[in-house]
């Protein structure tokens, strides 16, 4: 954070802005934007994966009647609406979730569930948002039938890292994570009625 503030303090974009068409542009402008960018790709990853321990861990530690502090204003935002989701969609949710936790492997199937959701090609804060909320459910759903907090943190990483690894160039192209989510209230959750086992 701090390299990133003193790169932008010394950043000469006005080289950029103010350049003669045809003039030559400084390549040392171009690195610092290349810096940048990765500087935001790896933040914007970073985030997701915290995002999913978050949530996911503040879903069960709910569920248990406890609260635990936010971590910042991104998942403060994301927890209201995943709590939002979670309640206007319950049944839908926990319907999937006895569903895939009669399957093998759990994180694989969750893993099919993200692909689907995201298979047609379209990405949207919703829908982002509904992989975590069907993460923080199927984790709320396990750890109330074997309370198994290893099981809570498989499904935090395994929703963390898909969206690290799938989403973060969506994400990036829509200025990196916004603290806007919850004017999403109405997301569709349509792909928990398409998706059959």
């Amino acid at each position: 954070m701090l390299i990133r503030r003193i790169i932008n303090f010394f950043r000469p974009s006005a080289v950029l802005v103010n350049r003669k068409a045809g003039s030559p542009v400084d390549e040392s402008v171009i690195e610092i934007d290349k810096l940048n960018s990765v500087m935001d790709i790896n933040h914007i990853k970073t985030l997701a994966r915290s995002l999913g321990h978050d949530i996911v861990s503040n879903a069960v530690y709910k569920q248990n009647e406890k609260l635990m502090k936010s971590f910042n204003d991104h998942a403060t935002t994301l927890r209201q609406t995943v709590t939002y989701l979670m309640e206007k969609h319950e049944s839908k949710f926990v319907n999937m979730a006895e569903k895939i936790s009669q399957l093998e492997s759990i994180p694989d199937s969750f893993l099919i569930v993200a692909d689907q959701l995201f298979m047609v090609g379209v990405c949207n804060w919703g829908r982002i948002a509904t992989l975590y909320a069907f993460a923080a459910c199927l984790a709320k759903y396990n750890t109330r039938n074997h309370d198994n907090l290893d099981f809570v943190r498989t499904i935090a990483e395994t929703v963390g890292n898909y969206v690290s690894e799938n989403l973060t160039e969506w994400i990036y192209s829509q200025g990196g994570w916004v603290c806007k989510i919850c004017a999403f209230k109405a997301i569709s959750i349509s792909f928990i009625c398409i998706f059959t086992l």
